[in-house]
C-alpha cells in the first residue's frame, strides 16, 4: 500500500526599501487566499514595503472587471491587515471578488483580485442541515446494484477491458491505467447478481481480485482508504474545462462510494472481517472534510449543506448530481451493515443536500444538468439521475423523490 506524503508550500514575504516611483512595476501589497472559518471568511493581505502604506481600502466586487464595487473595509492604520467578512449568503455558484487599494498620500497602488466562492465556509460534518429521513431496509432486489439478469464473465469482459490477469484498465493515450469506478462497477456486477451456490466461486474469486488490486493502489491516511486516479482528466472530457484540469492523483466521492458497497457487499457474503476493517477506513475518508485534509471529498456550502463531490477542487464547487448520488448508496449500504450512527447522520445530510438543490439540475423540457457550474446537459446521464431519484424514493420513503423522479421523466425519458 502507498503512503502518501503532502508537502505544504510556505511564502516568504521578501521587505525591501525602494523610492515610491519604483513602487509601480510590483504589485506592493499581496491579497492571500481566503480563509474560511465557520460563518465567516478572513480576508488578509500583507505588504512588500512594511509600514510605508498610509491607509488601506479593500473592495468587493460580484465580477472580476470590477466597474462595479463596493468598499467593505478602510484603515489608516498600517497593522490592519485582515478583514473578517459576515455577509456570507452567496447564491449558489457566485462568486465574491476582492481588490486591495494601498494609499501613501495622495498616490494609490492596486493589489491582485482574489475569489470567495459558496463552499466551505463550516467545517462540522456532523453539524449540517439533515431532514429526519427515515431509512428503510430495501430488498436486496430493489438495491441500485442488483441485477435480475446477471452478467457472466464473458459479457463483463466484453463490456469492461480487462488485463491477463482478468483486472480492468483504462486506456489514455494508448497506456493502461487504473480506473477506481471501472474496478468497483465490475466487482459489484459480479458480487450483485449471483447467489453464490454451485459454481459460484468463480465470481467472488474475480471479485477478490479486483478488490485486493483496489487494496494494493490505495492511499492511507489517518486511517482513511483513499482510490487514486492515476492519470489527469478534463472535466466533460473536452477542451471545455483544459483550465480546470483534475491533476493525479485526484480523488472521487463517486469511486469511494462504489468502492465502499463493493467491499461491504463482498464482507457480507463472505464473513472475512479483513475487509470489514477495510470498509471502515473507506468510510473515514468521508470524514476528512475540505477545510482540515488535503484528501478529501466532502465539502460544505454557504448555507451548511453536505456534498460529496464526484471532482473535488478547492478552487470551486463543482456539485456533480449522479457522483454525488452514487457515493450516498456507498453511505447506505455501510450504514446496513454497521449501524454507525455518524454514517447515518452523513446519510441523512447527503440527502437533505439533494432534495434542497434537485430543482436547480432540473432543466424543464429537457436533460437535467450534470453538474451546477458547468451547466452541461447529457442524455445519459440525464437518464442515471431519474433512475437515481427512484432508489432514494425507496431508500428513504419520502414521497418527494418519487414526484421529483416523475418530473424528471416528464422532461426527457427517451429510452429510459
Amino acid at each position: 500500500m502507498i503512503k502518501i506524503n503532502v508537502f505544504l508550500l510556505c511564502m516568504g514575504i521578501v521587505f525591501w526599501s525602494c523610492e515610491k516611483e519604483e513602487l509601480e512595476p510590483y504589485k506592493p501589497t499581496l491579497l492571500y487566499p481566503p480563509v474560511y472559518n465557520s460563518d465567516k471568511i478572513l480576508i488578509k493581505w500583507s505588504s512588500v514595503t512594511n509600514s510605508l502604506f498610509t491607509k488601506y481600502e479593500l473592495y468587493f466586487s460580484n465580477d472580476d472587471t470590477f466597474t462595479e464595487n463596493l468598499l467593505v473595509f478602510s484603515s489608516d492604520i498600517s497593522t490592519d491587515t485582515v478583514f473578517t467578512d459576515t455577509n456570507t449568503s452567496l447564491q449558489m455558484n457566485e462568486k465574491k471578488f476582492y481588490k486591495l487599494k494601498a494609499f501613501v498620500g495622495v498616490d494609490m497602488y492596486e493589489s491582485n483580485i482574489i475569489s470567495s466562492h459558496n463552499w466551505h465556509l463550516f467545517d462540522n460534518l456532523l453539524m449540517t442541515n439533515q431532514n429526519d429521513y427515515q431509512i428503510q431496509n430495501i430488498n436486496p432486489e430493489e438495491h441500485p446494484y442488483y441485477r435480475n439478469v446477471p452478467f457472466t464473465i464473458t459479457q463483463l469482459e466484453e463490456l469492461i477491458s480487462v488485463d491477463s490477469l482478468g483486472i480492468p484498465y483504462w486506456l489514455v493515450n494508448g497506456v493502461r491505467y487504473d480506473h477506481p469506478v471501472r474496478h468497483a462497477q465490475m466487482a459489484l456486477h459480479l458480487l450483485n447478481s449471483h447467489t453464490f451456490e454451485d459454481d459460484d466461486d468463480i465470481f467472488m474469486n474475480r471479485a477478490k481480485l479486483i478488490l485486493e488490486r483496489l487494496i494494493e493502489i490505495s492511499f492511507e491516511e489517518d486511517n482513511s482508504l483513499f482510490f487514486p486516479y492515476p492519470y489527469d482528466f478534463n472535466l466533460h472530457s473536452s477542451d471545455l474545462n483544459d483550465s480546470e484540469p483534475m491533476i493525479a492523483p485526484w480523488f472521487s466521492g463517486m469511486a469511494q462510494g462504489q468502492i465502499l458497497s463493493a467491499f461491504c457487499k463482498y464482507f457480507m457474503i463472505s464473513g472475512d472481517s479483513t475487509y470489514l476493517t477495510i470498509t471502515e477506513k473507506i468510510f473515514n475518508s468521508y470524514l476528512r472534510v475540505m477545510q482540515k485534509n488535503d484528501l478529501w471529498f466532502a465539502g460544505i456550502d454557504g448555507d451548511n449543506y453536505l456534498w460529496l463531490e464526484e471532482y473535488p477542487d478547492k478552487r470551486q464547487p463543482n456539485k456533480t448530481l449522479n457522483g454525488m448520488i452514487f457515493s450516498i448508496y456507498g453511505l447506505y449500504d455501510y450504514y446496513q451493515m454497521t449501524l454507525d450512527l455518524r454514517s447515518l447522520y452523513l446519510l441523512k445530510s447527503a440527502i437533505t443536500t439533494i432534495q434542497k438543490y434537485i430543482l436547480k439540475f432540473r432543466v424543464e423540457g429537457e436533460q437535467s444538468l450534470y453538474c451546477l457550474t458547468h451547466q452541461m446537459q447529457y442524455t445519459r446521464y440525464h437518464l442515471t439521475h431519474t433512475a437515481q431519484l427512484g432508489y432514494l424514493f425507496l431508500i428513504t420513503g419520502d414521497q418527494f423523490f418519487f414526484d421529483m423522479q416523475q418530473l424528471f421523466l416528464f422532461d426527457y425519458s427517451e429510452n429510459l
